[in-house]
């Protein structure tokens, strides 16, 4: 039953506040098979209308329980990788003192809690850095970026697509025609080399990541890219 009501809590971002509470009684078994499917009903059950003040006291539990140094290592993984599923729903169920504390899980030496740690990391990097303590912000991360902090409530409006400027016809081009598939793809592309230039140090690419653009090309006009060989072929004949 409990179940059923997480997933229709979260397939239609329903507010039913008791569940909350009532699954903190769950949050006491160290058998790594039933914590799994209780931290997988809560984090079907959050969603970005639900109050933080109703999901903090399960991360609270969350943490006094499975993530402290007295507990086995696949239970911190556990713990943490389960908090870091919560944020990407609800970025602001944490409190600056508790990103520092899970955070600092990156010097484990445990590979498991060191990978789960880190991605906890990035994605503070990439939602909310100024949250993190100085010596985990790394130093690609533009903290001057504008960035819109979250709010509780608050639904993000797409007017365009992303990367739209990408196709160089400007952006009221999705007004006045479909875009295909092959335009879908080569905005990804192009995504995909800008961020690699931002991860780069020196400001350019290995040989590497150039075949691999390369072969995303090749790939993003396989289909199209045949269709117009063939009527050129075909026009010169």
């Amino acid at each position: 039953m409990l179940r059923l009501v997480s997933r229709l809590i979260g397939r239609h971002n329903l507010l039913i506040l008791q569940f909350y509470p009532y699954v903190l009684r769950y949050l006491t078994s160290h058998d790594k098979d039933k914590i799994g499917e209780v931290f997988a009903m809560i984090i079907e059950a959050c969603h970005d209308l639900v109050p933080p003040e109703d999901i903090k006291p399960l991360i609270d539990r969350i943490i006094q329980n499975y993530v402290t140094d007295y507990c086995a290592n696949q239970h911190i993984t556990i713990g943490i990788n389960a908090i870091r599923e919560i944020l990407q729903r609800m970025p602001l169920a944490l409190d600056q003192a508790q990103v520092e504390y899970l955070v600092d899980f990156r010097q484990n030496k445990n590979k498991s809690v060191m990978s789960a740690a880190k991605s906890l990391i990035n994605y503070f990097r990439d939602v909310c850095p100024h949250m993190l303590p100085k010596k985990y912000i790394g130093r690609f991360t533009e903290l001057d970026a504008p960035r819109e902090m979250p709010v509780y409530g608050e639904r993000k409006i797409n007017k365009t697509i992303e990367g739209i400027e990408y196709l160089k016809e400007g952006e009221n081009v999705i007004t006045e025609r479909l875009l295909t598939d092959r335009d879908l793809k080569k905005i990804r592309v192009m995504k995909l080399r800008e961020a690699v230039k931002k991860v780069d140090r020196h400001g350019f690419r290995s040989s590497s990541e150039e075949d691999s653009a390369e072969e995303a090309e090749s790939d993003m006009i396989d289909e199209d890219g045949e269709s117009e060989i063939d009527e050129e072929s075909v026009s010169e004949k």
